[in-house]
């Protein structure tokens, strides 16, 4: 039961040096569903989606009640929570999205070292 969907970007990523592609897509699959008894008097059920995207991969837990729907219903209100969940994160950092010549910008500022190699760090982690 999986969901595959491709998310276009408007910012031209291929001279930007970021490390995306203009179209990413995403994987959605239901991981598990298991009962989840917050307290004694009230039982849910836990769907959990998996979200991968190379190379990020994340899980989210949507939790329902286990009375207010039959199991060939849980999977579509789980569907549902989870779209909802998406929509109220897209609206609350909404104001994070960056003008494509402001992204081109950060871009162009090159910070970081070269190579790795030149770089003087006995660790051999990554500075940001």
């Amino acid at each position: 039961m999986a969901n595959h969907f491709t998310l276009e970007t408007e910012v031209p990523l291929e001279n930007s040096g970021l490390r995306m592609t203009a179209e990413m897509e995403y994987k959605i699959t239901v991981a598990r569903i298991e009962m989840a008894a917050r307290s004694e008097l009230e039982a849910h059920v836990c769907v959990t989606f998996q979200v991968e995207r190379a190379p990020i991969s994340f899980q989210i837990p949507v939790f329902l009640s286990a009375h207010d729907f039959d199991d060939t219903e849980m999977v579509q209100v789980a569907r549902n929570a989870l779209h909802r969940t998406f929509m109220e994160l897209a609206a609350a950092s909404a104001d994070w999205e960056l003008p494509t010549a402001e992204l081109q910008r950060l871009s162009n500022l090159n910070l970081r070292p070269a190579k790795l190699a030149e770089c003087k760090n006995p660790c051999g982690k990554i500075l940001v």
